[in-house]
């Protein structure tokens, strides 16, 4: 069977980006790259949704959330309670003999409001993901609204990239469920080493020692790079970048952090300031952005938000950001955030919950106790004959 010019397939590819990504740029797609015209229709979309999995590729997934909530309606005028699998297989041989299965292709093809297209369109827009390079992302937003789900996402993104992800937490939001693959509960501030995609446990130590603990990973990580660079100015580029989340972000960025006067301090702002030359991200998860991180760390980020409580809170990022972005953030429903990133507002998108799986327990290193053995005098006869 002959395929389709290049051109053609192109084109055909990106009508259905369109109908399936409603709210997503296809010029984000590099299809001159990833279209190869020695490949099926079929061949190219699998390929597509490798490259770039955090776009809708085929509409099996919409289809299932739209025929789930269709059976229940229909199976609820009939007297139906689908609360068992058999109960579902009933529905859907009774739909298929009466004939009122709606066509899946008419749902999906057709014109969306924003409205539902923001219920239906999930996917993390890529350029989220390239612009931690260029600024940290500070992720706000009232409690319970999918802000740790969102991140978790945005972590797994950047590993599937190549990057290096390290994890500072106290809330156990990453412990059982998380993309990166270990995990520890640190005790102190000195002995847990410093590993890559690994989850750090630091609810059981004072505040002090986890700023401790964070600025002493930073730095470390920060001084191996600079290292590096004065004899090879290209270091940067030639190994995987460091991305940063710091979940509860208050305990460690909180408004006076930068301006204590000890060592940790020192660290955070070095840090904020040129760990773009250093391969170095940094994502800050918190409640509050105005009354709970530092200004000298708030006015060197982007945005991502989800809904916002407070008047304080909104007026403070009416400011910093803009009112169209504010405007947007006060009816997000959950799961559903706006990104401003620079003087762009990107349209409102949304995050589907996913279990990622448990992390594997590493244990951090202590020294054993030194071997002191211990010297007896000798006794009896021994000591007799040593006239002792």
């Amino acid at each position: 069977m002959s395929k389709l010019p290049k051109n053609l397939q192109i084109v055909n590819l990106r009508r259905v980006f369109i109908q399936l990504n409603p709210m997503s740029d296809p010029d984000l797609i590099d299809w001159e790259h990833e279209v190869d015209d020695s490949l099926s229709y079929h061949e190219q979309l699998e390929n597509l949704k490798d490259s770039y999995p955090e776009f809708r590729w085929t509409m099996r997934d919409d289809y299932e959330t739209y025929y789930k909530d269709y059976l229940k309606e229909e199976a609820s005028g009939i007297g139906y309670n689908l609360t068992r699998y058999e109960d579902v297989k009933k529905i859907e041989r009774l739909e298929k003999e009466n004939g009122k299965l709606k066509n899946r292709q008419d749902q999906l093809v057709k014109p969306l409001s924003e409205e539902e297209a923001l219920q239906r369109v999930y996917g993390l827009p890529p350029r989220i993901v390239d612009d931690l390079q260029l600024k940290a992302l500070v992720v706000g937003g009232e409690a319970g609204h999918g802000k740790t789900t969102l991140v978790k996402t945005l972590a797994d993104t950047a590993m599937r990239q190549g990057c290096i992800v390290k994890v500072f937490d106290i809330s156990l939001a990453w412990w059982h469920d998380s993309p990166v693959e270990q995990r520890m509960v640190a005790q102190d501030w000195g002995s847990p080493p410093n590993t890559d995609n690994v989850v750090y446990d630091m609810a059981t130590i004072t505040s002090q020692n986890r700023r401790n603990l964070v600025s002493r990973i930073i730095y470390e990580d920060w001084t191996r790079r600079y290292n590096m660079i004065l004899d090879d100015e290209d270091y940067v580029k030639k190994v995987p970048r460091i991305l940063y989340v710091f979940e509860e972000a208050n305990c460690f960025f909180d408004s006076s952090s930068l301006n204590r006067k000890d060592w940790s301090a020192q660290v955070f702002y070095d840090f904020i300031s040129t760990r773009r030359n250093y391969g170095m991200d940094c994502i800050i998860v918190t409640t509050r952005i105005s009354g709970e991180i530092s200004p000298k760390i708030r006015n060197r980020c982007n945005y991502l938000l989800a809904r916002l409580i407070g008047s304080e809170e909104r007026n403070y990022l009416s400011k910093a950001a803009s009112k169209e972005v504010v405007e947007r953030a006060i009816a997000l429903p959950p799961y559903k955030f706006v990104y401003y990133g620079g003087e762009q507002i990107l349209k409102p998108f949304g995050i589907e919950y996913r279990k990622f799986g448990q992390p594997q327990d590493i244990q951090q290193w202590s020294p054993e106790p030194e071997y002191h053995p211990q010297i007896t005098r000798p006794r009896g006869l021994l000591r007799r004959l040593l006239n002792l």
